[in-house]
């Protein structure tokens, strides 16, 4: 049975290697369920140079599991923590990759 009704968001494991860090750093993405035209809105919105990484993983993310502060606190999805976060390369083109494999159903390599 395939049930139309969806929920507006899902999850998806994110992983992020930050250059010169020997570990691969995970958490899990809340992503924002898109339609078919939505997602070829945004796909033009990339090709016109209109939607850089950042943007886009402001507009797919709706939250997350299991990011943390310098202390170990799991830190709240927030406008501005999302903020500190997309400013640590390379994580919004690790969670543009995470959003677009969830959408293809392709797995990641480890």
């Amino acid at each position: 049975m395939f049930k139309i009704a969806l929920t507006e968001t899902y999850e998806h494991p994110i992983t992020v290697e930050i250059p010169g860090d020997k570990k691969k750093h995970e958490f899990v993405g809340i992503f924002n369920r898109f339609g078919r035209d939505e997602l070829d809105a945004m796909r033009a919105r990339i090709s016109a140079d209109e939607l850089d990484d950042k943007a886009f993983s402001s507009e797919v993310l709706a939250g997350w599991r299991g990011v943390r502060d310098a202390d170990g606190n799991e830190m709240d999805f927030t406008p501005a923590n999302l903020d500190l976060l997309l400013d640590i390369y390379p994580v919004a083109s690790s969670i543009v990759m995470a959003f677009y494999a969830s959408i293809s159903g392709a797995k990641l390599k480890n």
